[in-house]
Parts: C-alpha cells; structure tokens; sequence
C-alpha cells in the first residue's frame, strides 16, 4: 500500500502478548501500530501476576517489573498441604500494571507506534482497514494481530469455557510471605480454587470458578476465604478487580489476513487459568510469521497461515487442547455424580510439571 497512513500490521491490545509481538516485528522492520484502549497500557488488565522464571528470562522481563523472586510453590487442600521448593529461583511476581507499560514502552523503542485511548471498535481485513474511538478514524494495514483480550474483537463466538475471577490486592507492609500458594476446596469450589500471590509489598488474594458451574457468589467466597485465612485476615484492601478467562482454545486462530495471540486465541492453561508461557508462545510465532511474511514480500492468507499450523504442533496448543478436552470430560462426570475430580486433576497436573522442572524441562 502507499497511503502514508498505513503500516504492516496493526496490534489491538497493549497487554504484554500485544506489545511483545509490536517489538519483535518492530525490531524487523515491520511499520507497526499497536492500539491500546486505556490511557495507558495495562490500567485495567486483570491477572494475579505469577510467571514462571523460564518465561520471565525468555521475554527478557525488565528487573523493574519484577515484585518478588521465589523458589516455592504450595497447594493447600483441607486435608493437607504440598509444596515444591527449588534452589534456583521457580517464579517471579509482576505488577501488571508496570508490566504492560514497560512493554509497550520497549515496543515504541524499537519502533512501533503506539496509540492509546483508542479502542479498535470495526475491523475490516478485506479493505486492510480498522476504525477506532473516540472518533471512528481510520487506520490501514496489510496485517491485523488480535490481542484484545478473551472479549476479542476476533472471537466470532463468544460461548464455550471459561472461568470468571476475582481478587483483592492487600496491604502487605512486612511481605514475608515465603511461596506462591493455591487452595483447593472441592466443596466450597468444585471446579477453580483460590490464590495468594506475594508481592513487593503487597499480596495478590483472588478466586476463580468455571462459569458453567453455580454456586456462591465469588466474591462472597473470596470474603470468607480472607477471613478464614489467618497470614491474610484483617489486611487493607488496596484495590478489587474481576474478570473472565478462556479455558480453551478459539475455534479460528488465523483467517484472511488477522491473527490471533494470547487470550484472544484462547491460549490460556484451562487447568490453571495461566496465561503466560501458552500466550507468549503465541506471540513469537505470529511475529515470526508476520516478519517472514514481509520478508518474502506476501501478507496474503497462504503465507500467515503458518501461523495456525506451527502453534498447533506445539507442546503449549497441546497443554490448552488436551486441558480443554480434560475439564469437559470432568463437568460431565461432576453433572451426572456431583464429584468435582478437578482437585485431582490440579494436583495430578502441578505434581507432573514441577517433577518436569527438577529434571530439567523447558517451558518453551
């Protein structure tokens, strides 16, 4: 195209798997634009802020984003507690907040364009074309990359799994709290469980439950729980946030000339809620599919759909997939008995994973 107001590809979300897909393809050459629809990227982003230190050291995770460095992860049910502790450092704790913005910031230093307080509200691929608030403009574009969120503009069904999630941020003023820590209650969540992530100075405190099971409201749950919880109890709230999260994979990941990546593609564990490694994974190789794209000179369907055919193959589509297929299979043995095996199933699937990374294994 030869407008000058057109780019290579247009990103819709400024969340970390938008802006980290912006930078690798800025840093390529690509003319890119990515569109955020706060005032600034990541003031209304909704996620606990636990990621694997594989992931953190991949993404090359800004020293100043990160709250606390930890070694542990626990479990906690009514009857027991497990815990795995490494001697090298196993996870690390954001704030999403500056998160989003240290990455949107690398993504305008390598040189994207960003725009904020624009929300993408029509996407049309035939035309290379997408409006946006607060004024309908226009923008062209030869590629369009969703990262909007599990509310994508992309998603053309808005049905299928998903967990619905609330927390606190609380106050944390002597922040000793040693592991990141899950708890499980099969009675009081049948299909979700209850988090506590430490921060800086500050502790992350949330619930999240699959929506296709009723119960309690959650945040009368999440009350109860911080009441119930002593190393909890009587902390300030600082700030409340809710939010949905896919729990299994969207139905088209790529068509014509868009893409999908992180939530908007559904790549989101369904077992844990986790988004990162399933996310990021989806961000590189779109990027990368984008820049060959350029590269050879074609952003035509045939060329970007690379794109869906190599996230299939990967062991990350395959944790989604499976986990997705895993929880369905579970709902219709908890409809027709009233068990939940989901507890199980967690468990089953933290004791394989941290036994993977004593001896070794790689996130990606």
């Amino acid at each position: 195209m030869t407008r000058e107001d057109s780019y290579d590809v247009a990103v819709i979300g400024a969340g970390p798997m938008g802006s980290f897909a912006a930078e690798r393809m800025a840093r390529a050459g690509l003319r890119v634009i990515l569109f955020e629809k706060d005032a600034v990227p990541g003031a209304s982003g909704v996620c606990a802020g636990a990621i694997n230190a594989e992931v953190a050291r991949f993404i090359g995770l800004p020293a100043e984003a990160v709250e606390r460095t930890l070694h542990s992860l626990q479990v906690r049910t009514p009857k027991r507690t497990r815990a795995w502790t490494f001697p090298q450092p196993a996870y690390v704790t954001v704030d999403r907040r500056r998160l989003d913005r240290l990455l949107a910031d690398r993504a305008v230093a390598a040189g994207a364009e960003l725009r904020t307080g624009s929300r993408v509200i029509r996407v049309n691929p035939e035309h290379q074309s997408l409006a946006c608030d607060p004024d309908e403009e226009e923008v062209h574009a030869r590629v369009f990359v969703f990262a909007d969120g599990p509310n994508s503009l992309a998603r053309e069904r808005r049905g299928g799994l998903r967990y619905a999630a609330v927390q606190y941020e609380l106050d944390a003023p002597a922040n000793d709290l040693p592991a990141l820590e899950f708890f499980v209650d099969a009675r009081r969540i049948p299909f979700g469980y209850a988090w506590a992530f430490p921060k800086r100075d500050a502790v992350t405190v949330g619930l999240g439950r699959l929506t296709a099971v009723r119960g309690l409201s959650l945040w009368n749950l999440l009350d109860q729980f911080v009441r119930e919880t002593p190393e909890l109890r009587g902390r300030r709230i600082l700030r409340r946030q809710g939010g949905t999260i896919p729990a299994g994979a969207a139905p088209v990941l790529q068509r014509d000339n868009w893409l999908a990546i992180g939530d908007a593609a559904g790549m989101v564990n369904p077992l844990t809620g986790g988004g990162y490694v399933c996310g990021f994974k989806s961000a590189v190789l779109a990027a990368e599919t984008c820049i060959e794209a350029f590269r050879n000179g074609s952003f035509d369907e045939r060329a970007l759909a690379a794109y869906p055919r190599r996230l299939r193959a990967t062991k990350q589509y395959a944790v989604v997939r499976l986990g997705h297929l895993a929880l369905r299979a579970m709902l219709a043995t908890h409809r027709a008995t009233g068990r939940s095996l989901y507890p199980l199933a967690l468990d089953a699937y933290l004791r394989l994973v941290h036994a993977a990374m004593r001896l070794g294994a790689r996130a990606f």
